[in-house]
């Protein structure tokens, strides 16, 4: 279980997450939904250990704080602006990651295949649109085998066939490991993940299970409501409150 309990962290004086409490079960593929500017990056980069935040954090019975570098070694991180290296040949570099994590060829091969990048192997990655460049930093993340994965805006850039093999890959995966998305993307969250997590303003404004919640409008209007919430509008009561 990931434990995360009374997280801060400060940008200068401003607050970017004011007090984040939740817990994500092994197994879960959970969303972070929020807008732009609401600290879901943020928060992920804490997860990662790239930040170090005050509170508490705890996976797999061990504590952010006591046991930093065990913790971040748990955890594979997706950034929304990721770096590829230009002139390397795809295969060649995907050949050379999955040694490093001690992946045989036919377990890395099926990863290819999983994502459509077989017909690209022998390109250099400069050359990629940016939907092949997404979903070859996603393989190298999955490559990885965290226990915990945080994705930040994996669908941008990929078109609808993309999103759909990106989406089976990560619900394949999903048994041994948390999962945690990042997106501003009702529909892709609402048909993937099992949780949802609203974020404003750096705080948790709401935890809602997908199997609660009828259709999209209903996740529309929530997300509305949260919204209104945040900004100090009373909205009227529903069955989530």
């Amino acid at each position: 279980m990931l434990r995360v309990s009374d997280l801060h962290w400060n940008y200068s004086s401003k607050e970017a997450l004011g007090g984040i409490e939740f817990q994500i079960h092994r197994g879960e593929i959970v969303g972070l939904l929020g807008d732009n500017g609401a600290g879901k990056s943020t928060l992920l980069k804490c997860l990662s250990g790239i930040l170090t935040p005050r509170g508490t954090m705890e996976l797999k019975n061990l504590s952010q704080g006591d046991s930093p570098h065990e913790f971040r070694g748990f955890s594979a991180f997706l950034p929304e602006n990721f770096t590829l290296y230009p002139h390397r040949i795809m295969g060649e570099y995907i050949e050379s990651q999955a040694a490093i994590y001690s992946h045989s060829k036919s377990s890395y091969v099926e990863l290819v295949q999983q994502l459509g990048l077989e017909k690209y192997m022998n390109q250099s990655m400069g050359q990629l649109s940016r939907g092949y460049a997404q979903r070859v930093a996603i393989l190298i993340t999955l490559l990885q085998n965290p226990y915990l994965l945080l994705l930040d805006e994996p669908f941008s850039g990929l078109d609808t066939s993309q999103i759909l093999q990106l989406r089976k890959t990560l619900i394949q995966g999903a048994t041994n490991r948390i999962t945690l998305i990042s997106s501003h993307i009702l529909p892709e969250l609402y048909q993937l993940c099992g949780r949802i997590l609203i974020l404003k303003q750096g705080k948790l404004a709401g935890d809602y299970a997908v199997s609660e919640i009828s259709d999209m409008n209903e996740l529309e209007e929530i997300y509305q409501r949260e919204s209104l919430k945040a900004e100090g509008i009373d909205t009227p009561g529903t069955k989530y409150e």
